[in-house]
């Protein structure tokens, strides 16, 4: 069995675990997510198409699927947290929790409030499994878009939700690390390296790993404690994480990181993008799917890339917020 599977469906009840346990291993291998949520079909994506799951352990439109019950989300949930909700609670009040192995799981329910503020989650009806998978060298379409002269350009990989942005950045660490650069890893969500009991479940080289720490803190870190050449972080979102990334420049440090985006237009439109490359701290972006490389586009200076060389008018982009 798929061992990715094997770490998910061991949080569940041994209904559906049977139904896993029994399914053709060629189908195992190709499940990317796998959801949960009462009284609604078990529901698995793949192939980029969502199914059901039928009795007889195959794959079947989403109205002939094996139902999950509240107990079946009630118990699964019970896993995950080790019945210990208190010990989550920093995952949960932002909706996941992760599991053995890096996967992470969203959670669907109702927000706990206290003073205006969300400080829990309760009534939990449904359990979304996103597999964390590695791939050793999909980073490769990316090296020679990111490494010019042996330096490590500072780049933003765009890509929508599930097309192996995560997984790109652990392998493009990992390599980079294996090259003698000096990497960090703030892994703030705990999916880029995966740690448990402080070893990585994945392949990350020689990199330092700043585990669960808030990735703006985690960068200022590691910039005054680590000496790293390039630090990477997963899921660029806010300006606290843009003003650490403003902390790096003048310290010789690049950084790589990941954004959601389905085009480089919808990324460069995007304020804390906006802000990185008003301070000229962006060199490249990258739209990125599933091992390609789509689109590049550099944006400071002049970069000897297999001839491919792309300049931004900055004035076009603050006026019509695109490219």
């Amino acid at each position: 069995m798929n061992c990715s599977i094997a770490e998910i469906i061991k949080y569940m009840p041994l209904r559906l675990r049977n139904i896993f346990l029994n399914m053709e291993i060629g189908i195992l291998e190709h499940i990317r997510e796998i959801r949960l949520k009462t009284m609604c079909p078990i529901i698995v994506l793949v192939s980029n198409k969502l199914y059901s799951v039928s009795m007889k352990n195959k794959l079947t439109d989403l109205s002939e699927g094996v139902i999950v019950y509240a107990e079946d989300v009630e118990y699964t949930y019970n896993m995950l947290t080790c019945e210990s909700v208190y010990a989550y609670n920093e995952q949960i009040i932002n909706c996941y929790v992760i599991a053995d192995g890096g996967h992470r799981v969203g959670l669907s329910g109702s927000a706990v409030m206290k003073n205006g503020e969300i400080v829990g989650m309760k009534e939990i009806n449904g359990l979304f499994f996103r597999i964390a998978q590695e791939y050793i060298g999909c980073s490769n379409t990316l090296f020679p878009k990111i490494l010019v002269n042996g330096s490590v350009l500072n780049t933003i990989i765009a890509s929508p939700p599930g097309r192996g942005k995560t997984t790109v950045l652990r392998d493009a660490a990992c390599k980079l690390s294996k090259m003698g650069f000096k990497v960090s890893i703030i892994d703030e969500r705990h999916e880029i390296a995966a740690q448990s009991c402080g070893y990585s479940t994945f392949d990350i080289g020689y990199c330092d790993v700043l585990d669960g720490f808030p990735k703006a803190e985690g960068i200022e870190r590691a910039v005054r404690t680590l000496s790293p050449d390039v630090i990477v972080f997963d899921e660029l979102g806010n300006s606290l994480e843009a003003e650490a990334i403003a902390t790096t420049l003048n310290c010789g440090v690049s950084f790589i990181t990941s954004a959601h985006a389905k085009s480089l237009n919808e990324l460069l439109s995007r304020p804390v993008v906006r802000k990185l490359i008003d301070i000229k701290a962006v060199d490249v972006v990258v739209s990125y799917d599933m091992g390609k490389v789509n689109e590049v586009k550099y944006l400071k200076g002049e970069c000897d890339v297999k001839g491919s060389v792309f300049e931004l008018d900055l004035r076009h982009l603050y006026c019509n917020g695109s490219n």
